[in-house]
């Protein structure tokens, strides 16, 4: 491969829209099998424990966009979020899992949504999800902790709500790349409204067309820098 394909490969990657997605939950409830699941199509049975956030990335299609969807695998010890701080304030939106015959698990969400709360600014702003895993473990419709309960629990979140089966599968993808498309345009509605505001700009800034080149150079700089800080200060929920 050439120098300048090398070079525009590494141009179209860094067009694509990154995403981040921080799953959250205790230990055991599935978390990494769920990634796993989603990012490979497949199960497997043992993991070891996750002793600090771990990386994974699949490339969606978005409305006709490439989109890097980055999935952040939380240690599932709430004695270590402090140690995640900066990795909570990246993510875009998060899931927060639990096992649907864990009752703990299903009581720590709360306890897990506030310590993202705490850590991540206009959190309610931000897209999550709310997950109850392993119900293929199910095998009365009375047993563990209900669908209804669980949906009960979302909607107190304002979250959309799956249950879902690592093992087998089920709602896995449907229930993250849900939550991505959701991201992505809440992404775009941000990037919309700072054009909007670059826009507005141009028309106080006026022609720019008498400039000489070193005018031209400053004045584009300038008006690409402003924009970006009113943009964070009304929309940083966005990124």
């Amino acid at each position: 491969m050439s120098h300048i394909q090398m070079n525009q490969n590494e141009s179209n990657q860094k067009k694509n829209m990154k995403i981040s997605i921080m799953i959250c939950g205790n230990q055991a409830v599935g978390k990494t099998s769920i990634i796993g699941y989603y990012i490979n199509g497949s199960f497997k049975n043992k993991y070891n424990v996750t002793p600090q956030c771990e990386y994974s990335i699949k490339n969606e299609t978005i409305d006709q966009e490439n989109v890097n969807v980055q999935m952040i695998d939380a240690p599932g010890m709430l004695n270590v979020i402090d140690i995640t701080r900066q990795q909570i304030r990246s993510a875009d939106g998060y899931i927060f899992v639990y096992d649907i015959y864990d009752h703990e698990s299903f009581k720590n969400i709360d306890i897990w949504v506030q310590q993202i709360q705490q850590h991540k600014s206009e959190f309610e702003k931000c897209k999550c999800l709310l997950i109850g895993n392993k119900v293929d473990t199910r095998k009365n419709p009375s047993e563990g902790i209900s669908y209804e309960k669980g949906q009960e629990k979302a909607k107190n979140f304002n979250m959309n709500f799956f249950e879902t089966s690592a093992k087998e599968g089920t709602s896995i993808v449907s229930a993250i790349r849900g939550l991505a498309i959701n991201i992505y345009h809440q992404k775009k509605d941000c990037i919309l409204k700072q054009q909007n505001i670059l826009q507005e700009q141009q028309k106080i800034s006026g022609s720019s067309n008498d400039l000489n080149i070193d005018e031209k150079f400053l004045l584009n700089n300038s008006r690409n820098r402003q924009p970006k800080k009113n943009c964070w200060q009304k929309f940083k929920s966005c990124f």
